[in-house]
């Protein structure tokens, strides 16, 4: 739309489709996290799918996963709030829900899952919210020290990375049951 009112001397008709008069911060940041996903794909060859019967479908995926994210809130005021903001900003990719966070969205099923705050413990419901080669991302704690871990959803359950130390506050409901040792 810009290109069209900048130099309509050069524009004899235009149809944009899908786009609007103008973004947010926000929408800026997702549509470029989508084009870096899909020019960091190896088969992307800057573009040139037809030339090389090539496609990057890993790029493609990775900016699927960014498309519509939906927050997990425990605390209602804060669901509401982020609510707002999003409206005032005219996001419209993002929803937040209020529930317990170690059952996430129930019933859904997601690409990625991010964590933000540390846990001991890797709840199975959020595990079975993760499709099938989904990824989730979380800080594992261990008394004051963490690392933050990926992992692929398989078969068998989460295939967990080490990615690098990190630390976060255990959020409520994913601390391990605390236990009698010597």
């Amino acid at each position: 739309l810009q290109w069209t009112a900048a130099y309509p001397e050069r524009v004899f008709s235009a149809l944009p489709v899908a786009c609007s008069t103008r973004h947010s911060a926000q929408n800026i940041a997702f549509h470029e996290l989508g084009r870096q996903a899909v020019m960091a794909d190896p088969d992307w060859h800057h573009g040139r799918y037809f030339e090389l019967n090539t496609h990057p479908h890993r790029g493609l995926a990775v900016a699927r996963m960014a498309a519509q994210v939906t927050g997990v809130e425990a605390d209602e005021a804060l669901a509401q709030l982020a609510r707002e903001n999003f409206a005032a900003q005219g996001v419209s990719n993002a929803t937040v829900i209020t529930g317990d966070l170690t059952k996430g969205a129930g019933g859904q099923v997601f690409d990625v899952i991010l964590i933000a705050g540390g846990l001991e413990i890797f709840p199975k419901a959020l595990q079975d919210q993760l499709k099938l080669g989904g990824r989730v991302a979380a800080i594992f704690m261990q008394g004051n020290v963490g690392h933050c871990q990926t992992g692929i959803r398989t078969e068998n359950g989460i295939a967990w990375r080490q990615e690098f130390d990190a630390t976060a506050p255990v959020l409520p409901g994913f601390a391990r049951a605390r236990e009698f040792q010597f």
